[in-house]
This record gives structure tokens, C-alpha cells and sequence, in this order.
């Protein structure tokens, strides 16, 4: 069948869709685009205006590697992670009394290598949990750091940190099967193999928002 009607050129509904859905995919790319926040991105964003310096919210995962790190590569794997999901390069601002989230344009990844050669495995913990510890400055971000403690060129710690506001338990596990793909491409000089992202976490939102403001939501408002 053809897509267009031949009487009027019309597109059809479904290139129409098609046509939103594309907008609407560049829009999300575009740096300083604003928002709203998702029902639990409400609740965190509201207890961490009460206790800026808290950690409570931080995800973190930290692996003991005992073989050769390809520094470089792992960087840049860890910056195409960045670059690829944009709820990582998200901020959280207060704009007119209304918390949004405003997309940041590609931003150099938050990467500290540490020399732990001297340190003990007592002093090596503490440090590591003192990098998790760290709260995270939802406004300005960034919301995902990288720490590599090296001890030795065959024993290191990497630690990832990421706000809660911006990854839960099952997107981490996500991004750790693509961290790993990534850095054997670029250990190895290929192209990684990752599936185009077609939707990010704004289109999540927007999809709870229209939910609410329909029967499901008055439903679940009066439970």
C-alpha cells in the first residue's frame, strides 16, 4: 500500500509517527533542552535540597582487577557511555520554583587515576569508600565518576559512582555489559557493536506523565 495518498500527498499516520518520533530524538540531543522529572526523580531531588551533602542516594560498583589496564581505553570506553545515554549528562535545576532536568552538551568524563603503589589494603578501602562517599552536586553534575586506584600495573580498583536520580540497580548492570564491550573495541581498535539507542530515559518521563493524567493515574491516586 502506499504511503502517501495520491489525490493529496499526505503522509501517512504512521510516517507521521515516525517523523515525531525522529523530532523528538534530535530535541533530546540538543544541549540546555529542559525536562520534567520523573515521580521518583521528584522525591530524590526534594531530599537531596534538604541534605545537599548527603550520599544516601549514590550507586556505585568498584571490581578488583589483577591484570593490565589499558588506561586510555578504558577512558575513552567510559566517555562513550557518557556520550551515548543522555540521563548521564542530565543536571538538575530549580527554574521558577519547578525542578527540571536540562541536557548538558557532551561533556569531558569525570576520570581521577590514583597512584595507590604506597598505600596499604586498609588505607586502599578507605579511600575508596571516601570516593563513593562523595555527594554529587545535582545542579552543576557530573553525576557519573570514575576512579582507577592502582596499585601495581597487574592490580587496580576501578570505582563508578553515579547519582540514583539518574541510574538505578538495572541500568548500571546495562552500562557495565556495555563498558565491557566498548573497552575490548577499543582495547583491540574496532568498532564496538552496541544497538542505536531509540528512546532515552525524557521519553520514560513523558510516557509516566500522560499515564497520570489519564484513568490509570486517577486510579492509582486514589489507591
Amino acid at each position: 500500500m502506499n504511503e502517501k495518498s495520491p489525490e493529496s500527498g499526505a503522509t501517512s499516520p504512521r510516517q507521521r509517527r515516525m517523523l515525531l518520533e525522529q523530532l523528538l530524538r534530535e530535541r533530546a540531543s540538543q544541549p540546555d533542552a529542559s525536562y520534567p522529572l520523573s515521580q521518583s526523580q521528584l522525591s530524590m531531588w526534594f531530599l537531596h535540597r534538604l541534605d545537599p551533602e548527603s550520599a544516601a542516594y549514590n550507586t556505585g560498583f568498584a571490581a578488583r582487577i589483577r591484570s593490565t589496564v589499558n588506561i586510555p581505553a578504558l577512558r575513552r570506553s567510559l566517555q562513550s557511555l557518557l556520550d551515548r545515554h543522555s540521563a548521564l549528562r542530565m543536571r538538575f535545576i530549580d527554574l521558577s520554583g519547578k525542578p527540571v532536568q536540562r541536557l548538558q552538551a557532551p561533556r569531558e568524563l569525570s576520570f581521577e587515576h590514583v597512584d595507590a603503589s604506597t598505600w596499604t589494603s586498609d588505607e586502599l578501602n578507605l579511600h575508596v569508600h571516601a570516593a563513593y562517599g562523595r555527594s554529587f552536586d545535582l545542579e552543576n553534575g557530573p553525576l557519573l565518576r570514575a576512579h582507577l586506584f592502582s596499585r601495581s600495573d597487574t592490580e587496580h580498583v576501578l570505582l563508578l559512582t553515579i547519582h540514583h536520580i539518574v541510574c538505578d540497580g538495572w541500568s548500571f548492570w546495562i552500562l557495565l555489559d556495555e563498558l565491557l564491550v566498548l573497552y575490548k573495541a577499543e582495547s583491540s581498535g574496532t568498532s564496538a557493536s552496541l544497538p542505536q539507542l531509540t528512546i532515552q530515559h525524557t521519553d520514560f518521563v513523558d510516557w509516566q506523565l500522560r499515564m497520570l493524567a489519564g484513568p490509570d493515574g486517577e486510579r492509582m491516586w486514589k489507591y
